[in-house]
């Protein structure tokens, strides 16, 4: 029926248990199917496929893995009698107005049970996470506009990233040549190439974004009935740049919060029978809770990343004639490593927060500019580094995405990997606009040329014009002869 297990424990975890949700909980048919997705999802652990290439089988296996881990919390985790534990409820603010009655109607319970399996960080019902004081647009047409814009500058920083990663590619490969021999040397420079590195990993999170600015646009704009429609259903997926001032601060307000419930949910079950209710605890105990709950966070979103790298080293194992030998390899597991020293990071920073008596609330940081400098330089750098490090390397050399040949070359699979993850995104306008502005250019700076004034500014304009078009190495070859 499916090409693969992975592709039917996809087909297991998205439509089953909307039917499951839908049925009544006396009903024989759910007890007879409630197993059922569980069953898909260790049968593709047991068997996971063996053909096909690997970055789409990671891709399928990271989607089926953060699906599958939000309904284990749907279903099992919270016990079978869902209706009773997961309640549609009305705000304002954080405040709990209204709470809607579980429909009787069958249609009312599909309804109930989409609505439930496809909502984003929970708004709507009693499991909400969080969310920052978001500013919404005064209107649908501002929205529209907002969201169009953010669509546009996605497609741009893909396209820029993807053609400086191509680019450092070529010149580091000696495919192309490079002007002058310092722009070898700052390519082959491995601070460098971690710099880029951790601006493609923006590049490659950016598709789910899109997905998601093109998905509530659309909602937003057609008026849908249900939760759907409205704009304050669909906050922006990142939070803002300036709150990136720690480690903790990134991952709870400015990286993105779609698996918060997923990732947090175990951890808070297993707390519940550990420590009992949180208000009835001491000092002491709270604390150990608190921080158990971080370390369980990320551990759970470890084994979640590392899982997706599983399914994908077991598919194309040699993507490249001269791909790393498999023993040379790290294990899938090692994809983890990122995530779980995480909680290590931000408990020794609360630490020193503490024992210096510097400010950890956001108004108090944002105050100091100096305290917020220099925790946007180390969170940056701590990232810098981890992601490129922890993260990205180990999960592209498990796949066998780092080639023998490139060696010496640093973190040049990345940048490739990178460039690859910008060019598949389909309907970029960009191209085709470097592409009609880049002739226009090249007459003005002719004219200027001639006159001799701002030689120099115009080639190096109309060089990252024509790298960016995908022409650059033979301007920049000839980069000494033209001026």
């Amino acid at each position: 029926m499916f090409e693969n297990t992975l592709q039917g424990a996809l087909i297991g975890v998205t439509v089953i248990p909307i039917l499951i949700l839908s049925l009544p909980t006396t009903s024989f048919v759910r007890y007879a199917i409630y197993p059922l997705p569980a069953l898909l999802v260790l049968r593709a652990l047991l068997w996971p496929p063996t053909e096909g290439l690997a970055k789409e089988t990671y891709l399928l296996g990271l989607l089926m893995t953060d699906t599958s881990f939000k309904m284990f919390d749907y279903l099992y985790l919270q016990g079978y009698n869902a209706p009773a534990k997961f309640l549609q409820v009305d705000r304002v603010g954080r405040t709990i107005t209204k709470v809607h009655e579980y429909p009787k109607d069958t249609l009312g319970q599909v309804k109930w049970a989409l609505s439930l399996v496809t909502s984003h960080r929970g708004i709507g019902w009693n499991i909400q996470v969080p969310l920052q004081k978001i500013k919404y647009p005064s209107s649908r047409v501002a929205y529209i506009f907002e969201s169009m814009v953010s669509i546009l500058s996605i497609y741009l920083g893909l396209y820029t990233c993807g053609s400086l990663c191509d680019y450092m590619v070529q010149v580091l490969r000696k495919e192309a040549d490079s002007p002058y021999p310092w722009i070898y040397g700052l390519f082959k420079n491995s601070i460098f190439q971690m710099v880029v590195a951790f601006m493609g990993i923006f590049a490659m999170v950016s598709n789910s974004v899109l997905v998601y600015n093109l998905a509530r646009m659309i909602c937003v704009t057609s008026g849908i009935k249900g939760n759907w429609g409205k704009i304050e259903s669909w906050p922006n997926m990142f939070g803002e740049f300036e709150d990136a001032w720690s480690i903790r601060n990134v991952w709870g307000r400015a990286w993105h919060q779609n698996l918060r419930r997923c990732l947090t949910a175990p951890g808070e079950k297993v707390s519940s029978l550990i420590f009992g209710s949180s208000p009835k605890l001491g000092r002491v105990p709270r604390l150990i809770r608190r921080y158990f709950l971080v370390f369980s966070a990320f551990g759970v979103s470890g084994l979640l990343h590392s899982l997706a790298v599983y399914y994908g080293s077991k598919t194309d194992t040699m993507p490249y004639e001269d791909s790393t030998p498999l023993h040379m390899r790290p294990g899938w597991y090692v994809t983890g490593y990122f995530f779980y020293i995480q909680p290590f990071a931000i408990t020794l920073e609360d630490f020193i927060c503490w024992a210096t008596g510097t400010s950890t609330e956001s108004k108090g940081v944002k105050a100091t500019k100096v305290r917020w400098f220099v925790g946007m330089v180390y969170t940056l750098t701590w990232f810098t580094w981890g992601t490129a490090v922890l993260w990205i390397h180990p999960q592209l050399a498990s796949l066998g995405y780092q080639r023998t040949s490139d060696a010496e070359l640093g973190y040049v699979h990345i940048l490739v990997s990178t460039s690859e993850a910008a060019s598949i995104l389909p309907l970029n306008p960009w191209p085709a606009v470097v592409k009609t502005v880049s002739p226009t250019f090249w007459d003005v700076y002719g004219y200027f040329k001639s006159s001799g004034l701002g030689g120099y500014l115009y080639l190096y304009a109309y060089t990252t014009l024509e790298i960016l078009g995908g022409s650059g190495f033979n301007v920049l070859k000839s980069a000494s002869s033209v001026v």
